[in-house]
């Protein structure tokens, strides 16, 4: 039996023309179906049909406004926790030497006879004139450290500088001297500058003028190592050796 062209259905040879006509027809009709115009939303009183279109147009394109957060949120916990360091995990974690250090004059063991309450070094650092000293010891009792001490005593008032004589050449010395001028006269800050060592240099006549606080450190007997000049102008203090009792106290306060 032949087959219909348009449905692919199978008729006999009598029917097939009707069929086809029919199949015609209604493709046709569902054709004009798709080319009507879609509906248009009716316009409000007063408003032309462009002018209303124009209007839902320009509606659809507004960006939504985003949802307000709201203020009885509680925070995550994580965003604010603060972070909490253990203290003596930290300072245990410190070389020994770091926690041996003293922090304060009270912390220097030893050297009681000067650093001690009332006592003529004790007295000198607390007070508001520094003069120009010596530091004389054996190696360790603690000449540095007492320098640092000053340091961090006078470090919002006057100028610290250290030096190693080993090291600095008479030029670094120079270099010292002409900031400390410059500080004082722009500034009014006196300089302390701190020598280690200081029996390797042979002249520090410059501490004549006055610009400088000058502290010292010697291993030597300043007496036949530094200079007359220098030596006169600066008081002289002799710190005593380390004893053992004084090793097992450093030891147990940095444990």
């Amino acid at each position: 039996m032949p087959a219909c062209p348009i449905c692919d259905r199978h008729f006999s040879t009598h029917n097939i023309e009707s069929h086809v006509n029919l199949c015609l027809t209604k493709a046709s009709s569902s054709g004009m179906d798709e080319d009507k115009p879609s509906p248009t939303l009716p316009s409000p009183p007063g408003w032309s049909q462009a002018a209303f279109h124009t209007h839902m147009l320009s509606s659809s394109k507004r960006p939504r406004p985003s949802t307000p957060q709201r203020h009885d949120e509680a925070p995550s916990k994580d965003a604010h926790t603060p972070k909490r360091h253990d203290h003596r995990q930290l300072n245990a974690t410190r070389p020994m030497a770091e926690r041996m250090r003293p922090t304060c004059f009270d912390d220097v063991v030893g050297q009681d006879e000067l650093l001690g309450p009332d006592k003529p070094l004790r007295r000198l650092l607390e007070s508001g004139h520094i003069p120009n000293m010596i530091l004389w010891g054996p190696p360790g009792c603690g000449k540095t450290t007492v320098a640092m001490l000053l340091a961090k005593q006078k470090k919002d008032s006057q100028r610290f500088v250290a030096l190693s004589a080993t090291t600095a050449k008479l030029a670094h010395v120079r270099e010292v001297f002409e900031k400390a001028v410059n500080e004082a006269q722009l500034l009014g800050r006196q300089t302390i500058l701190f020598v280690d060592e200081i029996h390797r240099f042979s002249k520090l006549q410059q501490v004549e003028a006055g610009m400088i606080t000058l502290v010292g450190a010697t291993t030597e007997n300043p007496s036949f190592e530094l200079n007359a000049a220098l030596l006169s102008r600066c008081r002289v203090f002799v710190l005593s050796k380390i004893q053992p009792d004084h090793i097992q106290h450093l030891l147990r306060r940095a444990a």
